[in-house]
């Protein structure tokens, strides 16, 4: 009898043990998704320092475009890596998933040392005198740990001491790894060349006893190049009127006066000693600007660096040309994003004579194709290309859009206005901010046309079609322009 008890205790203790261990996969709640962040919202540099901003949380394969608003102030590459060129201020943004993250960046100038270089010929023994003031406090003049470092790149790295008074100031000066960079001491002071590829530690250490060290991080994962031409007719087609204004990983475009293929055969790749770099021709069917990239090695022979893509854009200065004067040219927009051509006409585009309409261009080099489509009642009516003859691909591509005056709509309102906060319209859409579900603020909105004209929707599906609805502009049964409607609840955006 007692066996059995004892048996059935031991059943008894094995079902409570697996009852605490299971974990119903029903129940389990989904990790609460993580805001999208950059892990800064402001950043002062000097000119000539770097520092890495990180869009946090960024779910996996979404791309991340970086720009910079002046990049003449500072620029940004694809890595996020920030680039302080000349004093000023300027905003660094993270564009992922239509959504942008601004980081406001100021550019200051270099700041110089105060303390002067103790040189120092009777060095205090280790073991101080009691008549001795030890140095109490020791740290670098600035933070180095956030630097970028790439073969090729130089800096001098200072420290500061306290007391003032300090008996022994020399400093010992040292790496933790050979290879990576060479050292060249200077009393408070040491300069730096990057020399290879790697990580190692600057360590700056007191010599009087008190054992105060400091020391940072150098990773080195880059190899510097200047890229050079020799023809003097093309010096003057690169942004600031020379190459040497690039970014590590080949973010800048590049724009010039001359096709690819003339271009190509003058340039030339400087690297450090001890390297050598070899330009690969490669194309990308998704962006049409990629000519090649670099391929960087080391004196083995081993490919130690590939990350240098060479981006370029022809800089064309071209006309707009209507022979029927139907049409007129408002703007040509050249961005390194996004290309575009805005027209404006008094006919509908359905009506316009696209034979008479062409573009005169600057550089007998250059042929213009023009791909039109001929009914649309969109705003984007087609797409202009600006091809260097014998390249098998665009040199730029722009997107074409046309607007009637008479067929836009030209205000929005709401019946209850606590319901509409704001509107924008352009080109193909709408974009509508409310504070009520679509389904309910549709109803409530009117739209300001030209007399004669009304509207109606045709659903959308915004997971689907990135729009919630199709707005017809309609003079009598017939369309006469159509916009896309975007439409953000304000409830929702504030709850996240």
């Amino acid at each position: 009898m007692k066996n059995l008890r004892r048996i059935t205790s031991l059943l008894l203790m094995a079902v409570m043990v697996a009852g605490m261990l299971a974990v119903p996969g029903g129940n389990v709640q989904a990790a609460k998704k993580k805001k999208v962040q950059l892990n800064k919202k402001t950043v002062t540099l000097e000119v000539g320092k770097k520092v890495t901003l990180k869009l946090k949380n960024v779910p996996k394969k979404k791309k991340i475009r970086w720009s910079s608003n002046k990049k003449k102030i500072a620029s940004v590459n694809k890595k996020g890596v920030v680039t302080a060129k000349k004093t000023g201020k300027t905003k660094i943004t993270a564009k992922v998933s239509g959504k942008k993250y601004v980081c406001k960046v100021t550019v200051i100038t270099k700041k110089t040392q105060d303390n002067a270089t103790s040189t120092t010929t009777n060095p205090t023994p280790a073991n101080p005198t009691p008549a001795s003031v030890l140095v109490s406090d020791l740290k670098f003049l600035r933070e180095y740990q956030y630097y970028v470092w790439n073969v090729g790149d130089t800096e001098t790295v200072s420290v500061a001491l306290s007391p003032a008074n300090a008996t022994n100031k020399n400093i010992e000066w040292t790496v933790s790894k050979a290879g990576v960079v060479r050292l060249t001491p200077n009393g408070l002071s040491a300069d730096i060349s990057v020399i290879g590829l790697g990580d190692t530690e600057i360590i700056a250490k007191t010599t009087d006893g008190s054992n105060k060290q400091v020391s940072f991080k150098v990773s080195s994962s880059h190899v510097n190049v200047n890229i050079k031409t020799s023809n003097p007719d093309y010096q003057y087609i690169f942004n600031s009127g020379t190459w040497d204004d690039y970014d590590y990983g080949g973010e800048d475009i590049y724009y010039g006066n001359a096709p690819w293929e003339k271009l190509r055969s003058t340039l030339s790749y400087e690297v450090p000693e001890g390297y050598t770099a070899t330009f690969h021709d490669y194309s990308d069917p998704d962006w049409v600007y990629t000519k090649g990239y670099i391929d960087i090695k080391d004196s083995t022979g081993k490919t130690v660096d590939t990350d240098y893509i060479i981006y370029y854009v022809n800089d064309l200065h071209c006309e707009f040309v209507d022979d029927n004067d139907q049409v007129k040219c408002v703007k040509i927009d050249d961005d390194e994003d996004y290309n575009s051509i805005d027209l404006e006409g008094n006919d509908l585009w359905s009506e316009v004579d696209k034979s008479k309409i062409h573009f005169k261009c600057n550089k007998e080099d250059f042929e213009i194709v023009t791909d039109w489509d001929e009914d649309s009642v969109y705003a984007s009516v087609g797409y202009v290309y600006i091809c260097g003859k014998g390249e098998s691909t665009a040199c730029e591509k722009y997107s074409v859009c046309y607007d009637n005056p008479d067929s836009r709509i030209t205000g929005i309102t709401c019946k209850k206005e606590e319901y509409l906060d704001d509107y924008y319209c352009w080109h193909n859409y709408i974009d509508i901010y409310g504070y009520e579900a679509w389904s309910v603020l549709k109803d409530q909105l009117q739209y300001e046309t030209a007399d004669g004209l009304s509207v109606s929707y045709d659903e959308g599906d915004y997971k689907k079609d990135d729009y919630v609805a199709v707005l017809n502009v309609k003079k009598g049964d017939s369309v006469v322009r159509k916009y896309k409607i975007r439409y953000y609840d304000k409830n929702i955006e504030e709850c996240e």
